[in-house]
């Protein structure tokens, strides 16, 4: 039709059903009549209307309403994209304010148990140890609520993050003096265990 007929005009389109007796009424003489089912075809609005109990059109009408379902499968992809991009981003930014959360939790209550280290120019080691704490607690619990809303690939979001946190972590220690040990544990309090949370997450996930 769509090679013959142009998009504006409208068609109308006849079909009878010989084949058996529910396609058929019984005419004045006893015969048999076939019954006679119009359908009327908009090219333009792309609309089916028909007539009849059981009218071909039924067909028609669905064929009409698959084709016009059917979306392009680039503006598909780039649709697809668009939502696994906003998931991602979701999941980062919420592991990261876990993450951050806890940290808070664990430093305000070193602070608290500590209230002098506060003015101090060096963290305490007792002080360290429980803000070190509460790095490796965050990493866990923010890398595990990232795994559990990533769409796909939650070790790489986990990697990110992680540096992001690494990276946060390096430009403290230059401006806090802390004991030699934490430069060396604090500087590995976010990567391994943001990367191990998300494996053993994806492992539980799989199974």
């Amino acid at each position: 039709l769509a090679s013959t007929v142009p998009a504006r005009h409208i068609q109308s389109v006849t079909a009878s059903m010989y084949a058996h007796v529910g396609g058929s009424r019984v005419g004045p003489a006893g015969g048999r009549t076939p019954e006679v089912h119009s359908c009327t075809v908009s090219s333009a609005a792309g609309h089916i209307e028909g007539s009849g109990s059981r009218s071909p059109c039924l067909s028609l009408r669905g064929g009409a309403a698959d084709a016009k379902s059917k979306t392009n499968p680039h503006v598909r992809a780039v649709r697809q994209g668009a939502i696994w991009t906003a998931k991602s981003v979701v999941a980062a930014f919420t592991g990261l304010l876990t993450t951050s959360s806890v940290m808070v939790a664990f430093e305000f209550t070193a602070h608290k148990l500590h209230p002098a280290a506060v003015a101090a120019s060096q963290v305490p080691d007792t002080l360290a140890a429980l803000v070190l704490v509460g790095a490796v607690t965050g990493s866990v619990l923010g890398s595990l609520v990232l795994s559990k809303l990533a769409p796909s690939h939650p070790t790489v979001l986990a990697v990110l993050v992680a540096v992001v946190f690494t990276a946060a972590q390096y430009l403290n220690l230059q401006v806090v003096e802390h004991p030699p040990w934490f430069n060396v544990a604090g500087m590995a309090a976010f990567l391994p265990p943001y990367v191990a949370t998300s494996l053993l997450a994806r492992g539980g996930a799989a199974k």
